[in-house]
């Protein structure tokens, strides 16, 4: 990596050359070494090599963090003076070792991994050089990177090499650090509504997933499936959503218990889209969702009719509150923890395993549900549901008379073939509608196709 970076920067220069011409013996005699089994002649660069060592005491399955990640951790940290034996492989880092002396911290929280390289990192190190010759060549001032604290680099280190349910031992030899460490949830950040040009008045659904799930065999919830689990309101947003959309009879303050359909439109789009995606049997997540994500898409009524002086009245008042509450609109939204405890899939639909008789009238249901929303101006998501509706066609059987005498598998795909014009034609309608005239046109031509 180290002469990757050297072939990026500029040649020419006599110094830079004899440098590199440095580097080049250095590296044959540091193999000459090797060949020869040299072990007294290790400079200090080997020794760096060795700066840490970590024993994996309890292996996980989970996601690995990253860097600016926060993360639930149980861990207890041990400053050691200079003279302090240490463990001479990894193999021999147990607790009796560590507990030799108390721990100056014990913590069991969240804790936020820093975003900015260690210091330690070799590849790192050398794009560093390179940004600061060529900061030094355009006369730029130099950056001042933010200091980390020593402790705060060894732990950073240790939970970048671990995964969520991991427990491990770690000792640095540099700073005399020593972390039992516990990771137990990756708190990742999702947006399960895609935060787009079309979500408008601040509208939008993100997930932060608090624990659990991750080992569970079991995939997140689909469309059919029954859902039973708990929420918890943290945060409210003005004004109120109908509880109904999150599957509750009222909002209260405590936990209460849900059992929701998914598919049935009843729910709204941001908890819907947490269940289907981050929620899986056993996880804790937080939902913060605003805007038009949440309502539902049944029902969805159309606008009443105004009088032309109450339209005129209701046009001054959104342009007095776009102009003066546009951050009361981002931070005007709904936080609500949820606890998934159970998935229940017998009448989950699966598209490629249903019959040509659910298929339909599910595409029907669908229609019908996009023809509301589009009344209602909800075009965004009419798009949506009628889109779902087109994917419901998207499997054909193999056509082949041969193996089917009777033509079944033929009869069906014209069948999806009819159904879907219907679907293409709205989609295509909405997708022109915004400005996606070449998937409007591959709608309508895939129509031509399926019915000349």
């Amino acid at each position: 990596h180290q002469f990757a970076v050297l072939e990026e920067r500029m040649l020419g220069d006599a110094e830079f050359e004899e440098w590199c011409e440095m580097q080049i013996e250095e590296f044959e005699e540091r193999k000459a070494r090797e060949a020869r089994g040299d072990d007294d002649a290790v400079d200090a660069a080997d020794e760096g090599l060795l700066r840490e060592q970590k024993r994996t005491v309890e292996a996980g399955s989970g996601e690995r963090p990253s860097r600016g990640q926060e993360v639930r951790v149980a861990l207890r940290a041990w400053r050691k003076e200079v003279g302090s034996p240490v463990a001479a492989a990894p193999e021999g880092l147990t607790t009796e070792l560590f507990e030799a002396d108390p721990p100056v911290a014990t913590m069991k929280g969240l804790y936020e991994i820093s975003s900015h390289p260690s210091s330690s990192d070799a590849d790192e190190r050398g794009a560093d050089e390179f940004s600061e010759d060529l900061d030094e060549w355009l006369q730029l001032p130099k950056a001042v990177p933010p200091r980390v604290a020593p402790w705060a680099e060894a732990l950073d280190a240790v939970l970048l090499s671990m995964r969520e349910g991991d427990r491990a031992l770690y000792e640095t030899r540099d700073g005399w650090w020593r972390f039992d460490v516990e990771l137990l949830a990756v708190l990742t950040e999702v947006d399960v509504v895609p935060t787009t040009e079309l979500l408008r008045g601040g509208a939008f659904a993100r997930t932060k997933r608090l624990g659990g799930g991750t080992t569970s065999p079991r995939p997140a919830a689909a469309e059919g499936c029954l859902v039973v689990g708990s929420l918890r309101v943290i945060r409210e947003a003005t004004p109120a959503p109908p509880p109904a959309v999150f599957g509750l009879d009222t909002w209260e303050p405590q936990k209460t218990t849900f059992k929701v359909r998914i598919g049935d439109g009843v729910l709204c789009e941001a908890f819907e889209a947490a269940l289907t995606s981050t929620c899986r049997p056993g996880s804790l997540v937080r939902l913060a969702a605003a805007g038009e994500c949440l309502l539902p898409d049944v029902p969805a009524e159309p606008p009443s009719n105004h009088d032309d002086d109450d339209e005129e009245d209701e046009d001054v008042d959104e342009d007095v509150d776009e102009d003066s509450s546009k951050e009361e609109e981002e931070e005007n939204y709904l936080l609500v923890e949820i606890e998934v405890r159970e998935v229940d899939e017998t009448a989950k639909f699966e598209a490629m395993k249903a019959s040509m008789d659910a298929k339909e009238r599910r595409a029907l249901v669908l229609k019908d549900r996009g023809a509301r929303l589009y009344e209602a101006k909800r075009l965004r998501r009419a798009e949506q549901v009628w889109h779902a509706g087109v994917k419901l066609f998207s499997f054909l059987k193999p056509e082949d008379s041969a193996f089917d005498p009777a033509d079944v598998a033929l009869q069906e795909n014209e069948r999806g073939r009819k159904a879907s014009i219907p679907l293409l034609l709205n989609e295509a309608l909405l997708l022109r509608r915004r400005g996606a005239l070449a998937e409007a046109t591959q709608n309508v031509e895939e129509c031509l196709e399926n019915d000349p």
